[in-house]
């Protein structure tokens, strides 16, 4: 009998999924062909059966017809004149509408794989929040965060201020909440002891001796101080002195004084208090540097480099008696001004002085800012990380850890002599140990030898549009860290920059 062989076998599903060894053969029951496998491809290689290989054949025979009518049809001599092409045109398809004199530009073509430019798409492309604007008067108090230096407000103004409580404020309230301070008159007391907690402008009126006392504070301490005695009542002596009438006892008064004078300087003996006179005030006054006074009070200015000037005894403001450089300050506030104080610690403001404190976001300059945002709701939501790798010569792995749960922009970029790398990708990371959704891009610039080069980028990456994609494993243990196999062939230590924002 003869001897009867049988190949593995199954069905065409069975066939999808197995990979046979190098050179053996399989048979699908489905299709009813044999399969041959390399030991790598799964499915193997059908072979085609007789019947599908001639209908193949007659199929290609009448497409190579069908084409060979179609380019007789479509290679006849065109006329047209279009602008830039005159003569023979031939296997030219246009578009529905366009005539033969036409111009083909974006304004007649129809959109498909390549959309044209409009702002709405811009702006719909930017996505985020923007950390910085071009537009720097759009930065106000209105829209910027408060963090430390503080806004002015009313009730922050008021909560500054209070009013002490001890004697050198006199006696009064402050309403933090209005912002209204009250300042109480003076209280006069009349005791046999001095009062308690008196306020400065108190008057004080001993009861039993009728010394009169004021309460007031020299700049160091803060003393009752005798001002004199109260009239105290007699018998029987009448007079009468202007805006005085009635008894009055125990009143000395001056040396040729009638009970009817008026009391003036003019008839009150000088003791302590002395009168006015010029000739006291001109002694009074000393001379300072580049001034000299004369005997009749005339303040004279001897600045070096300056004109003399004489200024009288009606005027006694001295205006520019010294050169520029001697004139620290003026009386008349409304002339400090910054356009005439010199700049020390607090910098005046200028536009060179914001711009070099404009820190840009590694991929996003001022100029791709410009005209994307709508409104200045500005807000420090966007963080924007940086650095760099020092790569030495040779192959090795460099990495960037972000936090383990957000939605990132990531970017690595190297620029040495004959050779470029740049990596971009939005990543959206959910934990540690799950893959990352997104989509990233790479490229090597391979013209001058590729002296710096990828190896391998992330693998941590899955995502297909419009698809869901599900797995139960990550690619790699820490899925929020990604790795750079980055090669240096140049000769010596490389700096390669890299960094990511936080959307």
């Amino acid at each position: 009998m003869a001897i009867q062989t049988q190949f593995r076998r199954g069905n065409t599903y069975a066939h999808s999924l197995f990979t046979g060894a190098s050179g053996e053969i399989t048979v699908d029951l489905d299709k009813k062909v044999a399969v041959v496998h390399d030991g790598a491809t799964v499915g193997g290689f059908p072979l085609s059966l007789n019947a599908y290989t001639a209908a193949a054949y007659n199929q290609a025979n009448t497409a190579i017809t069908i084409a060979g009518l179609a380019f007789n049809a479509a290679n006849v001599d065109l006329n047209y004149s279009v602008a830039g092409v005159t003569g023979n045109v031939s296997n030219i398809q246009l578009a529905a509408g366009i005539t033969s004199s036409g111009l083909l530009t974006t304004a007649n073509i129809s959109e498909l794989t390549n959309l044209y430019f409009t702002n709405a798409r811009v702006y719909a492309a930017v996505t985020g929040n923007l950390a910085l604007k071009s537009n720097l008067a759009d930065l106000t108090t209105a829209n910027v965060v408060e963090v430390n230096n503080l806004y002015f407000t009313n009730a922050r103004s008021r909560s500054t201020i209070s009013i002490a409580s001890s004697n050198t404020s006199g006696n009064g309230s402050y309403d933090s909440a209005t912002g209204v301070i009250s300042i109480n008159a003076a209280n006069v007391t009349v005791s046999s002891s001095a009062p308690v907690s008196p306020y400065v402008g108190d008057l004080w009126i001993h009861a039993d001796t009728a010394v009169q006392y004021l309460f007031f504070g020299d700049g160091d301490t803060f003393q009752w101080a005798e001002i004199g005695t109260t009239a105290s009542s007699g018998s029987g002596s009448t007079i009468s002195v202007a805006g005085v009438q009635g008894d009055v006892s125990n009143v000395q008064l001056a040396s040729g004084i009638s009970q009817t004078g008026i009391l003036t300087t003019a008839n009150v003996t000088e003791v302590t208090n002395l009168y006015f006179t010029n000739a006291r005030a001109v002694a009074a006054l000393t001379a300072g540097q580049s001034i000299t006074i004369d005997a009749n009070g005339r303040i004279n200015s001897t600045a070096t480099g300056g004109s003399s000037s004489t200024y009288g005894d009606s005027n006694v403001v001295l205006l520019g008696y010294a050169t520029n450089a001697n004139v620290a300050l003026k009386a008349n506030v409304a002339d400090l001004k910054t356009a005439n104080v010199s700049e020390l610690t607090n910098l005046y403001f200028t536009n060179a002085r914001v711009y070099s404190n404009v820190t840009q976001l590694g991929y996003i300059t001022s100029s791709t800012l410009s005209g994307y945002a709508t409104n200045a709701q500005l807000s420090s939501y966007t963080t924007n990380t940086t650095g760099s790798w020092t790569v030495t010569t040779g192959t090795n792995t460099y990495s960037i850890t972000v936090p383990s749960s957000g939605t990132y922009q990531l970017w690595v970029r190297g620029n040495i002599p004959n050779g470029i790398i740049a990596y971009s990708a939005t990543a959206v990371v959910t934990n540690t140990n799950v893959p990352v959704v997104g989509v990233q891009y790479a490229w090597v610039y391979n013209g001058g030898g590729s002296p710096i080069d990828f190896t391998s980028i992330p693998n941590q990456f899955v995502g297909t549009s419009n698809t869901i994609v599900r797995s139960s494993t990550a690619p790699s243990a820490t899925t929020n860290r990604f790795d750079f196999g980055i090669n240096n062939s140049s000769g010596s230590s490389q700096t390669v920059y890299w960094g990511y924002v936080t959307l």
